[in-house]
């Protein structure tokens, strides 16, 4: 079985109690040297979850394997790229990117206690219910949460009042679902700048940009 038989598409593998088949324990075992990571989500205490964190795994995933053994068109990498795929993509690839400097985005968050970091996500199975997922969570020492969300685009991003409203909505989730009394702060990671406005302004309470994730954290 190859890595992708095990991550197909999603990249993202939820395994619980996985320690019942050894095999797949082993295989598991193998493949986190780099190329997955592994992490028990915030307040969950059973499960863990698995994602590809290797650029080129990634890119192989979504370029490479679906295409084997079919002739490369001319022009073909530039036609994938203005396809919904390229998009997801690019998104998967920044936030692994994002996971790996950590540090540096505490630092450029200028958040000096750090309890805890890891990703969220309520998964919904009663139709009525609403889920929602938090791409990055800093549990602070301080009596605060910093979630952030991880958006790549080209461009600088723009929140609209649909965005808003979804932001607000999983920081809402969030809050009722783990009944944290902390205080919750709500940034941005993005590949470019955030056009400022109404919904960025009331919302946001900072922006990470790509080149603060490659400075040394104790650089000014």
């Amino acid at each position: 079985m190859s890595i992708s038989d095990l991550i197909p598409v999603s990249l993202e593998l939820a395994i619980l109690e996985y320690q019942r088949d050894k095999t797949f324990e082993a295989m598991l075992f193998n493949l986190d040297t780099g190329f997955i990571a592994s992490y028990v989500p915030r307040a969950k205490e059973r499960g863990e979850y698995y994602k590809v964190i290797d650029e080129f795994c990634l890119f192989y995933l979504y370029w490479l394997h679906p295409h084997r053994g079919r002739r490369v068109v001319p022009n073909q990498w530039l036609q994938q790229t203005q396809k919904p795929t390229y998009h997801v993509w690019s998104g998967y690839a920044f936030e692994a990117v994002c996971h790996k400097h950590s540090a540096q985005i505490i630092h450029a968050l200028n958040i000096k206690t750090v309890e805890n970091i890891s990703n969220w996500r309520l998964v919904i199975r009663q139709q009525k219910a609403e889920g929602a997922q938090i791409d990055l969570l800093i549990d602070r020492s301080d009596n605060a949460i910093t979630l952030c969300e991880i958006k790549y685009t080209d461009q600088p991003f723009l929140i609209n009042k649909q965005y808003a409203e979804n932001l607000m909505k999983k920081v809402e989730v969030f809050r009722k679902t783990t009944g944290t009394k902390k205080q919750i702060f709500l940034a941005m990671i993005a590949a470019t700048r955030i056009k400022p406005n109404k919904y960025s302004q009331s919302l946001i309470t900072s922006i990470v940009t790509l080149d603060a994730l490659f400075q040394a954290p104790n650089d000014s």
